[in-house]
């Protein structure tokens, strides 16, 4: 069973982010070469992406996918359930810090489990009119704005329901078409308001 979408470019062997940026601009040229062309893209961008992954969240998706019985699920809840960390400069150490959320640091397995907890947002979000890209951020793209402004609405309750924050200070909305020489942008508002 295949369960990171074909869109997932990050940390999938034979992907990578040039590959994820290719498309998107490749998206993007062939619309707006269409008589009169054009594109509304939201960039998306999530605070503390890796350290505020819910774990309880991680651990149900991947119960979902491989069965509560499987070793390997049961390795995973048993490495994720709590973990203590101290850093130390070589002089002094500091107290224990108790981390409960977030995969672990420099841990090979923390991008495949930001996989699993994102492996759903395509079909959550993704139309027939509305493309998206993900990496450990997501671009979605459509050239309707009606449907990107409801891709964008289905993907703050998918981030809601998955306890993953939009950081909105980062993520922008932009209209590209040709005869510009900058593309269109604006901020996002606390409600996620498409530029018009």
């Amino acid at each position: 069973m295949e369960v990171i979408p074909t869109e997932q470019y990050g940390f999938i062997p034979g992907k990578s982010m040039v590959q994820a940026v290719q498309s998107v601009l490749e998206y993007i040229e062939d619309s707006i070469n269409k008589p009169k062309g054009h594109v509304f893209a939201a960039l998306i961008d999530y605070k503390k992406a890796f350290d505020g992954i819910n774990r309880n969240i991680l651990m149900q998706k991947l119960e979902a996918v491989l069965g509560p019985e499987d070793q390997f699920y049961n390795l995973i809840k048993n490495i994720m359930k709590t973990n203590i960390i101290n850093i130390s400069d070589g002089l002094l150490e500091s107290p224990d810090i108790v981390q409960t959320n977030g995969v672990l640091q420099g841990d090979p397995l923390s991008p495949i489990m930001f996989n699993l907890v994102t492996h759903d947002v395509v079909q959550r979000v993704a139309t027939q009119d509305v493309k998206m890209y993900l990496y450990a951020d997501m671009v979605v793209l459509s050239n309707n704005r009606t449907s990107l402004q409801e891709a964008i609405n289905n993907l703050v309750v998918w981030s809601q329901d998955n306890d993953m924050q939009i950081n909105q200070n980062k993520t922008k909305i932009m209209k590209f078409r040709k005869g510009e020489n900058y593309p269109q942008r604006t901020s996002l508002s606390a409600k996620i308001k498409l530029l018009k």
